[in-house]
């Protein structure tokens, strides 16, 4: 099986499991810090699994959905801090869209004129990247909507899987090491919103105040669905 197909198809699954997480903390009335606690201590359950077991592939594949576990706490943490209502539905679809960017760089990448030179082909997965976190800057200064910024939690994650597909494997079980090593990108993740909801005065979603006068955080309208 080729290496773009597992790298996909985890990273379906990967997502799956972070939706169906956030979906099964609907109906909980646990507080942002209290899952932010929580996710902290997913992810250290999975440093040390992967520490105490690191030539387990079987860990490495319970350990990298584990972390998704972890990402649908993170931000599950987001959409209830931001007062957002996401379906289901809704979730899936920013996972297709992050699996549309993952063969979107790949189909790139296999044009015969850059695939025939690695160093063109880390160069165009260089400049793709840039060129999209630039595009998604304008679009969070521009386009409000309530799953705009989930998304580029979503993104931060797919960046990170999408290099194992560039990364040098001999057979699956490195594959799937270095899928968990790129999946830890949750952490970072996690660490924005934590500054976020914790700390108050940074917002990932940028408001442009045309007539130079600030708002107060708390007196801002709630992103509606567009």
């Amino acid at each position: 099986m080729s290496k773009i197909i597992i790298v996909s198809s985890c990273s379906a699954l990967f997502f799956l499991v972070s939706s169906l997480t956030h979906v099964l903390l609907i109906d909980t009335k646990l507080m942002p810090k209290t899952l932010l606690i929580i996710t902290a201590i997913i992810l250290v359950i999975s440093v040390l699994f992967a520490i105490i077991c690191r030539n387990s592939t079987p860990v490495h594949i319970f350990c990298l959905f584990l972390n998704g576990v972890a990402l649908g706490f993170a931000i599950h943490t987001w959409i209830i801090y931001k007062g957002y209502q996401l379906s289901f539905i809704q979730l899936l679809g920013i996972n297709g869209l992050c699996l549309a960017f993952l063969w979107m760089v790949y189909l790139i990448t296999k044009i015969p004129i850059i695939e025939q030179n690695p160093l063109v082909i880390k160069r165009v997965v260089i400049i793709l990247v840039i060129v999209s976190i630039v595009a998604y800057i304008f679009l969070i200064i521009f386009v409000k909507t309530t799953w705009l910024s989930t998304f580029g939690y979503h993104m931060i994650v797919q960046l990170a899987l999408m290099i194992a597909v560039y990364i040098h494997s001999d057979d699956l079980p490195q594959l799937m090491k270095s899928l968990l090593l790129c999946s830890y990108s949750v952490i970072i993740v996690a660490i924005i919103i934590a500054l976020i909801v914790l700390g108050g005065d940074f917002d990932f979603d940028v408001d442009l105040d045309l007539g130079g006068s600030s708002k107060n955080k708390k007196n801002r309208k709630k992103n509606t669905i567009s």
